[in-house]
């Protein structure tokens, strides 16, 4: 996923039946600055919109897909757990097609520039479906 990208992806959650930008984070760059670190781009996000978006390590990966029973996990985390994964991939197909639905329902002959993460969409729900 790219730093362009990334603003529509976390905005998918707050739409409900029209895509409205007002809640996309106007500034990419200041999602990488509150992850606390947790995800990374490749090259610098303040000047490049096509910087790639990834989780900085995979003890981070391993956290988000472990079991929210473990007795090490702290009950205050359990609810930032993906798992199983399988229940995550389906979740993020989920918000793919709920994503398309609301672009698609846009009336606009330049829906693939206003919308950079249609792209990502498009191409990588099949990837979840797989993973």
């Amino acid at each position: 996923m790219t730093l362009a990208q990334l603003p529509e992806a976390v905005a998918i959650v707050e739409m409900k039946e029209i895509w409205d930008k007002s809640h996309c984070v106007n500034e990419p760059s200041t999602l990488i600055e509150d992850s606390f670190d947790l995800v990374s781009c490749t090259g610098n996000p303040w000047l490049s919109q096509n910087a790639k978006v990834k989780i900085i390590h995979i003890s981070l990966i391993s956290f988000l897909s472990c079991s929210p029973a473990l007795p090490s996990l702290d009950s205050s985390l359990t609810g930032y757990s993906l798992s199983p994964p399988h229940i995550a991939q389906v979740a993020i197909i989920r918000e793919c097609f709920n994503y398309l639905s609301l672009v698609a329902k846009q009336q606009d002959d330049h829906v693939e520039d206003q919308h950079p993460f249609l792209l990502y969409t498009s191409d990588h729900w099949l990837e979840h479906l797989k993973g």
